[in-house]
């Protein structure tokens, strides 16, 4: 596969500049920079095994090549979980002249959901244990960087679980698997592999090894800023990863955790060799923190038309919890990239009015779900 393209931005930073936070040392001062300039860097360190990456990649595959009428009896009762249809969703309604060329399934795993519909193991034998594992794994990964995070703005690691109960009694999570069709994008007439928006939670978690991801880069604050390409999830040394071995419907899949041949294909490198993942910030943290931590537009284009795989995993937060401004952050707010003093009109120096979590995601799902959009 070839590299990425190098993106020239304002300042001389390039595509190739997206920050990587190591979690095993970690500098709180960059993961801090990255936050408020970026809202996207890439993750190493977070000791998720390879070949669980690769293996959750290979059930993703398996589950999109089924007959159309196998996944569509796989639709939940509503937009929450199972699986997407193409067709169905359409997240920037000013820009996209026609609905996201993806189709997906939704896992609703925490809190665990009885009504999540599972393809029977006589399709996908290791789907539900793999994708268990993994949602499991990422979890793990998002409260560690979560902690980080609030850590890094100079609150205590466990401000958010702690004093505003923001994750109890649990937060909501959700793993998607995504398909893009091999359908080209056109940026001039509307069409998108998936439109820009920004994420709803606190923080999402990406796996892929495709080409497509775009984000709004403001390198030195403002408003504007350039679309650049993120190149796909790469090892440390630079080798993007890549998925060797295929699974067909029935079939068992081995191995996915023990770290042996399936961690080498994984990387095209060895069993040693780690994935990065790709981080992106949420709206609740930009919330939170009242514009000082940003929560960047990004899209999907799919330039060369080709299909494309990827593992999102939102991470937000419990229903019952309040997005207000934090406390350190009342009174101040972004403009041009530096801190500002409140205006005296915004109800106890935040942005935006306190809103339920609940109430929050589901206005953003009713939104981008196409037939279910109350025109303004």
């Amino acid at each position: 596969m070839a590299s990425s393209p190098q993106v020239p931005l304002a300042g001389g930073i390039t595509s190739s500049s997206f920050p990587v936070i190591d979690l095993t040392q970690p500098s709180l001062s960059n993961l801090r920079e990255a936050c408020k300039t970026y809202g996207f860097f890439y993750i190493k360190g977070h000791g998720v095994k390879p070949s669980l990456l690769q293996a959750a990649l290979r059930q993703c595959r398996a589950f999109f090549a089924l007959p159309l009428p196998q996944k569509q009896a796989l639709a939940g009762r509503d937009h929450s979980q199972g699986y997407q249809a193409l067709g169905t969703e359409k997240l920037n309604h000013k820009e996209q002249t026609q609905p996201c060329t993806q189709e997906g399934f939704r896992l609703l795993l925490t809190p665990p959901s009885s009504d999540q519909p599972w393809p029977a193991p006589s399709l996908l034998h290791d789907f539900r244990p793999v994708l268990e594992e993994y949602h499991a794994a990422m979890e793990s990964v998002a409260h560690r960087v979560l902690r980080l995070i609030v850590s890094s703005i100079g609150l205590p690691p466990d401000y958010l679980h702690d004093k505003i109960h923001a994750f109890h009694p649990q937060a909501a999570a959700t793993t998607r698997l995504l398909h893009y069709a091999p359908i080209p994008s056109s940026v001039e007439d509307g069409v998108f592999g998936c439109g820009a928006h920004t994420d709803w939670g606190c923080l999402t978690l990406l796996l892929t090894e495709d080409e497509g991801l775009e984000v709004v880069c403001r390198p030195e604050g403002g408003e504007g800023g350039t679309w650049v390409r993120v190149p796909p999830c790469q090892s440390p040394g630079g080798e993007r990863g890549k998925v060797k071995r295929d699974i067909r419907p029935g079939s068992r899949e081995k191995a996915w955790s023990d770290g042996s041949q399936a961690g080498a294909e994984a990387c095209g490198q060895g069993v040693e060799s780690e994935w990065l993942l790709i981080c992106n910030l949420g709206d609740l943290l930009q919330r939170w923190t009242n514009d000082f931590l940003r929560s960047t537009p990004h899209r999907v284009v799919n330039r060369e038309g080709k299909d494309r795989f990827s593992i999102p995993f939102f991470f937000s937060a419990s229903p019952t919890a309040v997005v207000e401004c934090l406390p350190p952050f009342r009174g101040i707010g972004l403009k041009n990239g530096v801190q500002e003093e409140d205006d005296g009109k915004s109800r106890d120096g935040g942005k935006y009015p306190p809103i339920l979590v609940s109430e929050y995601v589901a206005e953003r799902l009713r939104t981008a779900t196409v037939g279910r959009r109350l025109e303004k």
